[in-house]
């Protein structure tokens, strides 16, 4: 089994619309809103820190995961897990925990905390497997600091 993670840098990329249309068979708007986002130019992950990642298993593509700047919150201090997204036939394959991985990685290289938003009692057990802390705010569900802004 092997696992890729690309950062993105052209979108959509081939098998986005078999991709899409799955997450919305199951009911998940996450990738309807990215393309949307990216139609409409209101969100392409091209500000200082934000990236949109893909991950590919064997070379088909299984999910995505991006960072952008919290609308509230100050970029320079705060980016935003969102759009993490892995097709449903490829979960708990390590698939979202390298793609999450890959994102924090990132995403702690620009700014101190991430923080997302997981509604669904699996997603707020995944964050939390994945050494998010649960958090209660407005529009956060989970938090990870940088080590050295942990303590």
């Amino acid at each position: 089994m092997s696992i890729s993670i690309h950062l993105l840098t052209r979108f959509p990329p081939i098998g986005f619309g078999q991709l899409r249309a799955e997450a919305e068979a199951e009911g998940d708007s996450q990738l309807e809103q990215l393309a949307a986002g990216w139609e409409d130019r209101s969100q392409r992950f091209q500000l200082e820190g934000e990236a949109l990642f893909a991950a590919l298993l064997e070379d088909r593509l299984c999910g995505f995961g991006g960072l952008a700047h919290d609308p509230v919150l100050p970029p320079q201090e705060v980016l935003r897990v969102q759009r993490l997204y892995v097709r449903p036939d490829y979960r708990r394959r390590g698939l979202g925990r390298a793609l999450l991985r890959r994102l924090v990685q990132h995403g702690l290289r620009h700014a101190p905390t991430l923080v997302a938003e997981a509604s669904a009692p699996a997603s707020r057990a995944f964050f939390e497997a994945c050494g998010f802390t649960a958090v209660e705010a407005p529009g956060v569900t989970h938090r990870l600091l940088r080590e050295e802004d942990a303590a």
